[in-house]
């Protein structure tokens, strides 16, 4: 077999160029639906911005969003980013990045904050609906002041034609949400080897939605 690059069906929001090793297929089995701006809980949060000392973020989109409603926030506040991604899209929108986790998960990013915040802190957290409460959970045992608001949701986006799974070499999930997504377009998942996956977190939803969806042998 030759040296071709690897057919790459990419499911996420933000596909990546093509290069030597990967040639990619976009096609996203999601999109983010904005909630209004008008909404008590996100006029609340904006209004309130100005009090925080870490701004924290778990997703490029929820930066987009934020910077798309706010013209800049205080100097003195923190920013932390899950991620490297995360980190880029607020380069894009010229804010500097305090800290990355270390470990691209919301644990990562709980451990970050165990070392940059005390009793004083106020922690302001936007992200999208049906976040995983992990650090939700973890400000609450701390104590610590904190405002979390939903600025979007994350909605299966089906396109026709569909692509044939079977055409490509691997098949790209970049979250919990894509892995859902892609089986209930698509009815089943591809095989394991198949798959590739971005963190720990989407692959252990692809391996438990796998297990859900294989019939149990009977004898």
């Amino acid at each position: 077999m030759s040296g071709r690059p690897l057919n790459v069906l990419y499911l996420g929001l933000r596909c990546p160029e093509n290069n030597e090793t990967y040639t990619y297929h976009h096609y996203p089995v999601i999109r983010t639906v904005v909630r209004d701006f008008n909404n008590p809980d996100i006029v609340r949060f904006l209004t309130s911005l100005k009090t925080s000392t870490h701004l924290i973020f778990t997703s490029p989109t929820a930066v987009e969003i934020l910077f798309s409603l706010l013209p800049s926030i205080p100097q003195t506040t923190k920013i932390l980013a899950v991620g490297k991604k995360t980190a880029q899209m607020l380069e894009k929108f010229e804010q500097k990045v305090t800290a990355i986790a270390s470990t691209e998960t919301a644990e990562g990013l709980v451990d970050l904050l165990d070392q940059m915040i005390d009793k004083n802190s106020t922690v302001f957290w936007p992200h999208a609906s049906g976040a995983r409460t992990i650090i939700t959970n973890y400000l609450i045992q701390r104590e610590v002041q904190y405002c979390n608001c939903i600025l979007y949701d994350t909605l299966s986006y089906i396109v026709d034609p569909k692509p044939i799974p079977e055409d490509f070499d691997q098949i790209f999930f970049t979250s919990p949400s894509t892995v859902d997504a892609y089986l209930e377009i698509f009815d089943q998942l591809p095989p394991i080897e198949q798959a590739r996956v971005i963190g720990p977190i989407t692959e252990s939803r692809l391996i438990q939605r796998q297990k859900e969806n294989t019939p149990s042998s009977s004898i």
